[in-house]
């Protein structure tokens, strides 16, 4: 999800107002209720810590707010993502920048799965990805 709020933001896909109420909403909780984000920059994770972000280790089992993982995943899913790494894809490009797959083999009409790792292609009569179990919006 971090890095679909980075392509939200390196492609200018809401304007930067929107952006930053979105990504300050993108936050994660350890099972003591503290904050956890990942920084856009170098995809780390930080911890909230008397109102500042401190890089750390991640905890192995967290949460996210219902609202704001439905907010990013609904971003996610308005980008293409390239059909076998799941990377997603850049405006108006010809292939993958990560595994060199031609872009040509992704329709437009063709709904995916908004899970940046998965990308597959989803059944229109699915709620779910069969492939790796996210909600396809």
């Amino acid at each position: 999800m971090a890095a679909a709020l980075r392509f939200a933001r390196d492609a200018h896909q809401l304007p930067p107002e929107e952006f930053a109420a979105l990504h300050a909403r993108f936050r994660v909780f350890d099972e003591r209720d503290t904050a956890w984000t990942v920084a856009l920059t170098q995809l780390g994770w930080h911890r909230l810590e008397v109102n500042r972000w401190v890089p750390r280790t991640p905890p192995d089992k967290f949460y996210m707010r219902r609202k704001a993982y439905w907010a990013i995943l609904a971003l996610a899913a308005k980008e293409p993502a390239c059909p076998a790494c799941g990377s997603p894809l850049r405006a108006r490009s010809n292939f993958c920048l990560r595994c060199g797959t031609p872009a040509r083999r992704i329709t437009s009409t063709q709904r995916r799965c908004p899970n940046v790792r998965c990308g597959k292609p989803a059944a229109p009569d699915k709620k779910f990805c069969t492939s790796c179990g996210t909600p396809v919006v």
